[in-house]
């Protein structure tokens, strides 16, 4: 629903990981205007390293606000 209401397509078809995934799903949600999964899910607000980022870009798309979502 965050992304549909920001205009964010993201496509899950994501091969480069767990890691990957989580940073594509990130970055989409920032986008939309949203927090970051680390904001929204960690209390403490600790670092967590779960190894090097790689956002794939090719993977979001913005649309119309309205329109975007998981597809």
């Amino acid at each position: 629903m965050v992304l549909k209401k920001g205009g964010i397509v993201l496509n899950n078809k994501i091969y480069g990981g767990i890691l990957q995934a989580l940073d594509t799903v990130d970055r989409a949600l920032v986008m939309s205007g949203s927090k970051t999964l680390l904001e929204h899910y960690n209390e403490n607000r600790e670092k967590i390293f779960m190894g090097e980022p790689g956002v794939c870009y090719s993977r979001i798309s913005v649309v119309e606000k309205g329109q975007g979502g998981i597809y």
